[in-house]
């Protein structure tokens, strides 16, 4: 049988491994722009295509340079949660550094509810492009999520042409239910 104190022990290991395990595990969102550059930017669009109200397609950067940033779909699911089954989209853009830099960019279906998640279809399909973005231009993460082909890719707003690559899924790229 437990005694009164390994009990109290117990308690005050699990909350500071939770703690630990909380704090390890979090990845907080970086600057898209790295601390101390005074150089020149160049801007990047988030694309939001909304279905209903209640689902969406969305087109954005997930990583930059290998850290993680703020983007339409987090920031969208944060200013969702806890409101039921409408999605309230937050368009989001960032300015970035005019040297190379490597962006993970990400198409993906996205509902109010984590319950619509579960029992409707998500698209996916992601990977990384690499291109040095021209001074106060203004770039766009455009994309198309559908049963038979999905692509993603960052184009110039005025040019329409295609930076680096369009990454792109023949077939369905539709997650299975784990992966939602």
């Amino acid at each position: 049988m437990f005694k009164k104190e390994d009990l109290m022990n117990f308690k005050a290991m699990f909350v500071i491994a939770s703690l630990i395990l909380t704090t390890a595990c979090s990845s907080p969102y970086k600057r898209s722009i790295p601390e101390g550059y005074t150089g020149p930017t160049a801007h990047i669009l988030d694309t939001i295509e909304m279905d209903g109200k209640s689902k969406a397609d969305f087109f954005y950067i997930s990583k930059i340079n290998g850290n993680r940033v703020k983007n339409a779909f987090s920031e969208t699911y944060k200013y969702t949660e806890g409101r039921g089954m409408h999605m309230y989209p937050v368009q989001h853009s960032r300015e970035v550094p005019t040297f190379q830099n490597s962006f993970k960019i990400i198409g993906r279906t996205g509902y109010a509810a984590p319950i619509q998640a579960l029992t409707g279809t998500v698209y996916e399909v992601k990977g990384i492009v690499n291109f040095t973005p021209e001074k106060d231009k203004t770039y766009q993460v455009k994309g198309s999520l559908t049963e038979t082909s999905s692509s993603v890719w960052i184009e110039d707003t005025v040019t329409k042409k295609i930076m680096d690559k369009k990454i792109q899924i023949n077939g369905s790229a539709e997650l299975g239910f784990f992966s939602k």
